[in-house]
């Protein structure tokens, strides 16, 4: 949350003072929040969305319109900056019947 904190702020031009900031960002732009989101996240589409938004109806909005995209893509190549290690585990089984395995 911090480093996405950081960078928002650093892109928007204005550093967020503390949480209720970002959350009162989040609230009164809505769009330009979970563009930031989409964008620090580096969601990997085949397929741009045209806008972030349709309406602020809920339930009802469409997020995203437009984009096409791979979850597992997503998932397993790592959203976060940087990436994920492609030698690191990708799933973890848990049983209540056997230990933990990867």
């Amino acid at each position: 949350m911090t480093r996405f904190m950081r960078w928002a702020g650093e892109r928007r031009g204005r550093p967020f003072s503390d949480y209720d900031e970002l959350w009162r960002w989040s609230v009164d732009e809505v769009e330009d929040f979970w563009a930031s989101i989409w964008e620090f996240f580096n969601v990997r589409a085949s397929r741009p969305y045209e806008r972030v938004l349709d309406s602020r109806r809920m339930p009802g909005a469409k997020w995203f319109e437009g984009a096409e995209l791979n979850y597992a893509e997503n998932m397993l190549t790592g959203l976060s900056p940087g990436g994920r290690d492609p030698s690191g585990v990708a799933v973890v089984h848990a049983s209540e019947l056997r230990a933990c395995s990867s």
